[in-house]
């Protein structure tokens, strides 16, 4: 039997448009959308037409995660050494800086964006010596009985801590690590030092300030040091105008009055 095309066109027509319709109509809520996705819901979609980029990166694209995991792991160990008394203010001022000198050598080598062979050696190298110092710290006579009453020991256990989930994480990258460790140093310093009230108090100023500083850079985004302009910003200097040239001062006449009188008379 044959078709007229002219009756036949309109209703094929409708019929597809009513299946692109039902398969490209938006998913009613609470129920998982089938069939095709229409175009502007993909524009529209969370992140545009590309996925939203993931943060953190996956390990393929951080050559230095197993670095930091080991760094973490020795930085939680030291925390538990301070935390315990099993290290001492001098133990940890001696680990923290040995800490500081391979976050600044993972600094240097990640500057290129990998690491070669004989960075991971030398990391390896770096990472084995200090994982032997962190266990004969610990491990030794040397002890702080008072450690877990003394609140500034507890307080720096705290922030070493935080410290080492953030190298875990990543948000705490190799530049900002050398800098909070430096800190560490300092207040492990303080902490064998503050004997008056005045050392007592700089070594209260150092762990808020450190304090502040963890928070901070623990947050992802904070590693590139934008740091705003000066407030208030500085005016520049006004220009010196020229002095003005002194007028030159008129010569009066001399008058010469005749003598009248006599000399040696």
């Amino acid at each position: 039997m044959r078709i007229n095309s002219s009756v036949a066109a309109p209703a094929v027509a409708r019929t597809a448009e009513t299946k692109i319709a039902a398969e490209t109509k938006p998913a009613v809520e609470g129920k998982p959308t089938t069939g095709l996705v229409a175009r502007d819901e993909f524009q529209r979609g969370p992140g545009g037409c590309f996925p939203p980029f993931p943060h953190p990166l996956p390990p393929v694209f951080q050559p230095d995660a197993k670095s930091r995991a080991t760094q973490a792991n020795q930085l939680d160990q030291i925390s538990n050494g301070v935390r315990n008394g099993s290290v001492t203010a001098q133990e940890a001022e001696r680990l923290l800086k040995e800490q500081q000198d391979i976050a600044a050598y993972q600094q240097k080598a990640m500057a290129d964006g990998k690491l070669s062979k004989g960075e991971q050696l030398q990391l390896a190298s770096m990472q084995a010596k200090a994982a032997l110092n962190v266990y004969q710290a610990s491990h030794n006579g040397d002890r702080n009985a008072f450690a877990k009453l003394d609140q500034n020991a507890q307080r720096q256990a705290d922030q070493i801590g935080r410290l080492a989930d953030g190298r875990r994480s990543g948000n705490i990258t190799n530049s900002e690590a050398g800098e909070l460790l430096g800190d560490q140093v300092e207040i492990a310093d303080a902490r064998g030092d503050a004997d008056s009230v005045k050392e007592r108090a700089e070594l209260a100023d150092k762990l808020g300030a450190a304090d502040r500083d963890i928070n901070y850079h623990s947050k992802a985004g904070t590693q590139f040091h934008l740091k705003p302009f000066p407030h208030p910003l500085p005016f520049p200097r006004p220009t010196p105008l020229p002095l003005p040239r002194p007028l030159p001062f008129p010569e009066l006449p001399v008058h010469t009055l005749p003598f009248k009188g006599v000399i040696n008379g």
